[in-house]
């Protein structure tokens, strides 16, 4: 529960925060109007994270990611998202996932293609897969010196667990 609180959270304040956000599909609630405090700080992977603000520039790794922030009506707020484009995606989210601006070829994201894109958030659910430099992709050191922070999904935190339910991702 607390790690699911935590998440919501996050997600709340960024749909919250920093300018009106492109409208939700028709079939999604609006995200509740909220009034953030600043700073935010939480736990992620043995992480802390801190946000002095809300995110405006996110790069999503993997598509389920991407549809959670589409369905928070943040379309606006995606800079480049991986995956190859052929994963299920909600109908009502196929348009707005396609027309947004890919960061490579399946789930090979260069390294240079996801600096490029200056996220100041990036979201994942592998935290291991995505941030090895010996296969071209950029390490977490390399995004965190840009400013960027990295949020991974939680069930997959400590090397995941094949039989994750959905208490884990609480």
């Amino acid at each position: 529960p607390a790690r699911l609180l935590s998440l919501l959270v996050a997600l709340t304040l960024l749909a919250a925060c920093g300018g009106a956000p492109a409208a939700a599909p028709t079939t999604a609630p609006a995200a509740p109007a909220t009034t953030a405090s600043y700073p935010v700080t939480i736990e992620n992977c043995g992480n802390t994270l801190t946000f002095e603000r809300a995110p405006e520039r996110v790069a999503t790794l993997y598509p389920p990611v991407t549809e959670m922030l589409l369905l928070l009506g943040l379309k606006d707020r995606i800079v480049g998202a991986g995956g190859s484009g052929t994963e299920p995606v909600l109908p009502e989210l196929q348009a707005d996932f396609a027309a947004l601006p890919k960061l490579g070829e399946g789930f090979q994201i260069p390294r240079e293609v996801l600096l490029a894109a200056t996220p100041d958030l990036v979201m994942d659910n592998q935290p291991d897969y995505f941030y090895d430099g010996s296969q071209g992709f950029a390490t977490r050191e390399e995004i965190e010196a840009t400013g960027a922070q990295i949020y991974s999904l939680t069930a997959k935190c400590g090397g995941g667990k094949l039989d994750a339910t959905i208490e884990d991702v609480y």
